[in-house]
């Protein structure tokens, strides 16, 4: 990529004479001394927070560099100032070798680097567009590691990655029913309990302690996602549609029978139903073996649209009896990752 800079050296007149549309709205501000040379420049939080870390990475001289003009950071010493004139280096950011630039980049917060980097100069807004410096940032935080596909957009790969998580909220009642909506609670209503539980077996992993269970009436809870709160901006979920995997475990009592099922629904802004599985009821026999199963679903190439995701469970005893019979649910997710056009 061929480096040039548009900048000319405006000493006398602070940062006015600067070409318009390199900075962001909210420029800096410029202190002069008496002589009327430029000593201190405030920036924006964020972009102070960034030079923090660029300076700390890369001892080019205990100064701000910008092009083709010398700024001091505000309460760098008079002695570190005179020392950096003496040595007569007006540094400036274009002859930092591209490399470098790229590498202290990429180690700048990803939203910093969005938000702040690429605003300050066409430079700096080229090589933060640069896939290699999205590659790196996904190889040094092991997010391709595991990746047999081809990834065709490193920045969206590497925001996918960084933002995945389960979407439901007290998946395992470790908060009792906090976040879930309980749109069904007939019987002797829901109930949390310690596992293995009564009749019941250990769950697979050891890191969930509790589930949820039903009773003789029907038992149903949910929660509804929203995916822009969740940081899913419209345009990926859009054009990049990522692959929207639904995980849910659920078992049955060794002495009673029960049935489980489960709904998940793509919704549009208005609520529209664009996707659904919603599977047939899983019923479980009387003197079942009581262990735990796993249900799993991936949308993929859903339409447009998407804006929140509706996730429903639940189920009741087959026997009627007064109580907590019924199916057990625990450990449910919901996450969004990279698909096959990431």
């Amino acid at each position: 990529m061929q480096r040039t800079s548009n900048f000319s050296p405006c000493p006398q007149a602070g940062l006015a004479q600067l070409q318009p549309g390199y900075f962001t709205p909210h420029p800096p501000t410029a202190t002069q001394s008496s002589e009327g040379q430029l000593t201190s420049c405030t920036w924006p939080m964020g972009a102070c927070e960034t030079f923090r870390v660029l300076l700390s990475m890369h001892k080019v001289a205990r100064f701000c560099w910008f092009p083709s003009t010398l700024f001091f950071p505000a309460g760098v010493t008079k002695e570190t100032r005179m020392y950096s004139e003496a040595a007569g280096k007006m540094t400036n950011i274009s002859d930092l070798p591209e490399d470098l630039l790229l590498e202290l980049l990429s180690l700048v917060p990803a939203r910093q680097l969005i938000c702040n980097c690429r605003l300050v100069c066409v430079l700096w807004r080229d090589v933060v567009n640069l896939p290699t410096l999205w590659k790196r940032k996904c190889q040094r935080e092991g997010f391709s590691q595991k990746w047999n596909r081809n990834i065709l957009d490193w920045k969206t790969f590497y925001f996918l990655c960084s933002l995945k998580k389960n979407l439901l909220k007290n998946p395992c009642a470790e908060e009792s029913f906090q976040f879930w909506k309980l749109d069904s609670n007939e019987g002797d209503e829901w109930k949390v309990e310690d596992l293995p539980g009564e009749h019941g077996t250990d769950f697979p992993s050891q890191q969930v302690h509790k589930y949820f269970v039903t009773s003789y009436g029907s038992c149903l809870k949910s929660q509804l996602i929203n995916l822009k709160e969740e940081g899913y901006w419209d345009q990926v979920m859009d054009e990049v549609r990522p692959d929207i995997t639904v995980r849910d475990w659920y078992a049955a009592r060794f002495d009673c029978g029960c049935r489980y099922e489960l709904c998940v629904r793509l919704l549009s802004a208005d609520y529209i139903v664009l996707h659904e599985f919603c599977p047939q009821p899983v019923v479980m026999e009387q003197w079942s073996d009581a262990e735990w199963r796993e249900i799993s679903h991936t949308f993929r190439n859903y339409k447009a649209g998407v804006r929140y995701i509706f996730f429903q469970h639940g189920g009741q005893d087959t026997q009627y009896w007064a109580g907590w019979y019924g199916c057990r649910v625990t450990n449910s997710s919901i996450t969004i990752e990279p698909g096959t056009s990431a």
